[in-house]
């Protein structure tokens, strides 16, 4: 195949020689092309938290923050957060919420963990619902000792076409309490 010249091309790919399964993004803003990628399974987002503790605070702290990427949730995909936590031995209220578009964003996810030493599997689904502006979803809690319960249908009108954040974050009636997420990870299915 030749060299293909295309004056809409970043500088650095003016020259590039395409292949079958290339795929080019428009970027709006400068009027350009570049390099992308056709992504069909699902892949993890960002890093995964290990061992996160919170901190001696009784206001709502963010344990962990995922970005997800302008245009990167389709209009139906779904995006899922997976966490397992830890708490200390006492009867005090410690809450996590799953939120999608930062701290002050919908709450997928709120559950308050009164219990004793209690380890808790929660797994969060949002799914874009049809469009680049609606998601809807729920939450799963899990507990190793006594079943699990699932939250609400929760809706949301987040612009998935710019980029966006999903926190995972604790409260706690005491600040001497201690709250640990053992693991937690956040996966895009496209």
């Amino acid at each position: 195949m030749p060299v293909v010249a295309t004056p809409n091309l970043a500088p650095e790919f003016k020259n590039m020689n395409p292949a079958d399964g290339d795929v080019l993004v428009y970027n709006a803003s400068d009027y350009s092309w570049k390099p992308g990628t056709l992504r069909t399974t699902a892949y993890r987002i960002g890093s995964n938290a290990i061992n996160r503790a919170s901190t001696n605070t009784t206001s709502e702290e963010i344990l962990h923050t995922w970005t997800i990427g302008a245009n990167e949730l389709p209009s139906t995909g779904r995006l899922r957060v997976q966490f397992f936590v830890e708490t200390n031995n006492n009867a005090n209220t410690k809450r996590f919420r799953v939120r999608a578009g930062g701290i002050g964003g919908t709450q997928y996810f709120n559950v308050n963990l009164d219990l004793t030493v209690c380890t808790q599997v929660i797994t969060v689904d949002i799914y874009a619902n049809g469009t680049t502006n609606s998601q809807v979803g729920h939450g799963l809690l899990t507990t190793l000792r006594s079943g699990s319960t699932a939250s609400s249908k929760v809706t949301s009108a987040i612009n998935t076409t710019a980029s966006w954040t999903v926190v995972l974050t604790s409260q706690k009636a005491s600040g001497a309490d201690t709250v640990t997420v053992l693991f937690a990870d956040c996966y895009l299915f496209p």
